[in-house]
């Protein structure tokens, strides 16, 4: 700082900190589930960043899908069962401003999951015989994708 009559010049130090009670308690949701799944329900962790009350059953926004169960073991770590209401798209997501930390901020929006329910077995769509000059094979179509297939899946029978 400079003084009035610019003869003096002086430095300080400030120190600035964010005062916790006024911070925004964030929501973030995960899941060890593949996002692609055919079990049901599929399980949600739901953590904030502060202990929160008030957060109930019905505080979620969900598309496709109905939250079949919520249990915490302390206030800010809970997991939610969530069942797709039909094969397809389903997602799951935490709105802002439905739970209350400790010091009375509500919370931010989450991160939305979203999952693909796919309960149809895959069906082999075409079989076709492909060759070159030295060897021949089968190509087979599927109607969605697969994963895990190779030859020994297949048996062939006739000559």
């Amino acid at each position: 700082m400079l003084s009035e009559d610019e003869a003096t010049l002086s430095s300080y130090e400030v120190s600035v900190s964010i005062d916790t009670s006024v911070a925004p308690t964030t929501v973030v949701l995960s899941t060890t589930h593949n996002l692609t799944t055919n079990t049901i329900p599929v399980s949600v962790d739901v953590t904030f960043s502060n202990v929160v009350s008030d957060f109930e059953l019905s505080d979620f926004i969900v598309d496709n899908a109905v939250v079949s169960s919520l249990s915490t073991s302390d206030s800010k770590n809970y997991k939610v069962d969530v069942i797709p209401l039909s094969e397809g798209n389903f997602s799951v997501q935490v709105p802002a401003n439905v739970a209350l930390d400790v010091n009375n901020n509500l919370n931010e929006i989450s991160n939305s999951i979203a999952f693909t329910y796919d309960i149809s077995k895959p069906i082999i769509s075409n079989i076709s015989v492909d060759s070159d000059a030295t060897s021949w094979w089968f190509l087979v179509t599927f109607n969605e994708d697969v994963i895990s297939v190779d030859r020994t899946d297949f048996e062939l029978k006739g000559a």
